[in-house]
């Protein structure tokens, strides 16, 4: 297989898996997920196949290896991504329901696969590409879930309307993608040059456009009165933004990335306050398990788990059914996750 056509099936097939996934309400469902999975398989046999096709066959003896996606490229993250598949597979062996683990970990797997393959056989301008259409799909998703939030577009499958979305089931997972999006679009902002392109109207004209895709997911994002994505867009963003100094990519216009904080106070201020600010007082309910102190119970739970189950869990994806044994008293409430990512 020619290096072109190679090239091209997985930018397609990677292209196309990151525009379905968001689209098919976050793929966390089995019918969508699946789908993703097959497709990740196909291209992770493509790969092996087309190496071992280069180490054994012409190109080894002809001495022919340009091929960047001939070999493995390593980084700092493969060690602790192998630690973490290798637990979770460890874990499924002692689940206490093991159905729920194997898909659990063949999700896992996809995703590390997607990540094996990006690092090992895109260039930087496919990569700059991924990052393009990830900021496209983030900022058509915003403009579509404003349309909803604003009562012009339907979106029945999720019923509180005071929520923002999109094409999500859950506001939470929408405004998780947006939290990944926003700095990918930051920094892609950051790293145009004027050098590299064509003309100056280029090169504002980009510019603009990524302040405009800036300012709509930022306004999705509120809307999404999503407290958690709240707080960690505002970490992250600090947490870039003293990288970028420290590194000497930036200087002044660091301020460029506080700036966000504009369209974000604007959106919050625009038709939205008295929802959002009732979502900023449901943090003290005390009843409500969605609320800090609903949670507090949650989290203490699941320090009694991981007490009697410090090394393996009770199995990846099985918290549902673990939980219950756990569950302290004064809640109700059928806690499908520990409500923190950590």
């Amino acid at each position: 297989m020619r290096t072109k056509t190679y090239k091209n099936i997985l930018w397609f097939a990677i292209a196309g898996v990151l525009v379905f996934t968001p689209l098919a309400r976050g793929a966390v469902r089995l019918w969508s997920i699946t789908p993703v999975e097959a497709v990740v398989a196909v291209l992770v046999f493509l790969w092996f196949w087309r190496v071992n096709n280069r180490r054994f066959g012409k190109g080894k003896i002809e001495g022919v290896n340009k091929d960047r996606g001939d070999k493995f490229r390593r980084t700092e993250l493969d060690l602790p991504l192998c630690l973490f598949v290798g637990l979770g597979g460890i874990s499924s062996l002692f689940s206490i329901y093991k159905y729920v683990s194997v898909l659990e970990m063949l999700r896992l797997v996809a995703m590390g696969g997607v990540f094996d393959l990006v690092v090992s056989n895109f260039s930087r301008r496919m990569g700059l590409r991924l990052v393009t259409l990830v900021i496209i799909v983030g900022t058509g998703m915003s403009v579509l879930g404003l349309g909803q939030y604003f009562g012009s577009l339907d979106h029945s499958w999720w019923i509180p309307n005071k929520f923002l979305a999109s094409t999500y089931v859950n506001h939470n997972h929408f405004a998780g993608y947006l939290e990944l999006a926003i700095p990918l679009a930051i920094g892609v902002a950051i790293g145009l040059k004027r050098d590299r392109l064509s003309s100056v109207v280029q090169f504002f004209s980009l510019r603009a456009g990524l302040i405009a895709a800036l300012i709509i997911m930022s306004a999705a994002l509120v809307f999404s009165q999503s407290r958690g994505a709240w707080v960690c867009l505002t970490v992250s963003l600090m947490v870039m933004n003293i990288v970028l100094i420290a590194r000497r990519v930036l200087k002044k216009e660091s301020l460029l990335i506080f700036l966000l904080l504009i369209p974000l106070g604007a959106a919050y201020i625009y038709g939205g306050y008295d929802d959002v600010s009732e979502r900023l007082g449901t943090i003290e309910e005390i009843n409500d398990e969605g609320s800090l102190e609903g949670r507090k119970k949650i989290w203490q739970g699941s320090i009694d788990m991981i007490k009697d189950n410090p090394l393996i869990g009770t199995g990846i994806g099985t918290f549902v059914w673990g939980f219950p044994a756990y569950r302290p008293e004064g809640l109700s409430a059928r806690a499908h996750y520990a409500h923190n990512d950590y």
